[in-house]
């Protein structure tokens, strides 16, 4: 296979490849929200001091995001990906941002991880307004 059928397959496939890495940018940013040095995000922004509840939360939030990013990239549904944009954006924003910045609550779990969070939204709200 030469380079340019290589290219022109990947151009086809680029969609599924980025929902992928959507996915993965998921994983890693739970991840970092378990934190044993910072604590849990559940704990961090004061949800329950219940761990499984807390994981419960996370874990399905993640799912969620999971799901949105598969149906949104590789299922081409244009409302998946402007509600994962939109829940990006809200958890870097509320999650993140304001309680680090803004309340100046460090460290914060998941901050490190955070701006994966804006790359993936920019290219939902390209791939669906581009």
């Amino acid at each position: 296979m030469g380079l340019t059928a290589v290219v022109l397959v990947a151009a086809a496939t680029w969609p599924a490849w980025w929902g992928l890495l959507s996915a993965l940018f998921t994983v890693v940013h739970t991840v970092e929200e378990l934190d044993p040095t910072t604590g849990p995000i559940w704990s961090y922004l004061g949800l329950t001091d219940n761990a499984a509840v807390g994981l419960l939360l996370l874990l399905g939030f993640g799912a969620f995001q999971v799901a949105l990013a598969w149906h949104g990239f590789v299922g081409g549904s244009a409302l998946a990906l402007g509600l994962l944009a939109a829940v990006r954006v809200l958890d870097l924003v509320a999650s993140h941002l304001v309680p680090a910045f803004v309340l100046g609550r460090r460290p914060n779990p998941g901050l490190l991880s955070s701006p994966l969070y804006l790359i993936d939204a920019l290219v939902a709200i390209l791939v669906v307004w581009g």
